[in-house]
């Protein structure tokens, strides 16, 4: 049992070393890596809705 125990440990650690070797950056090779451009003068619209009736309100 605790060898089992052991190798599925190492089986994890081995599980997570790749994934994190997966999800690692890679250099630039000029190519778009799909982040977001910093040069931008577009200005942002962000709009927020919400249902709001007067039984919502709290007395203090």
């Amino acid at each position: 049992m605790k060898k089992l125990k052991n190798i599925l440990a190492l089986v994890l650690a081995l599980l997570m070393t790749l994934s994190l070797v997966a999800c690692g950056s890679k250099a630039s090779s000029g190519e778009d890596s799909g982040t977001a451009d910093t040069n931008s003068t577009e200005p942002i619209t962000i709009s927020i809705s919400h249902s709001y009736t007067e039984m919502d309100q709290v007395s203090v």
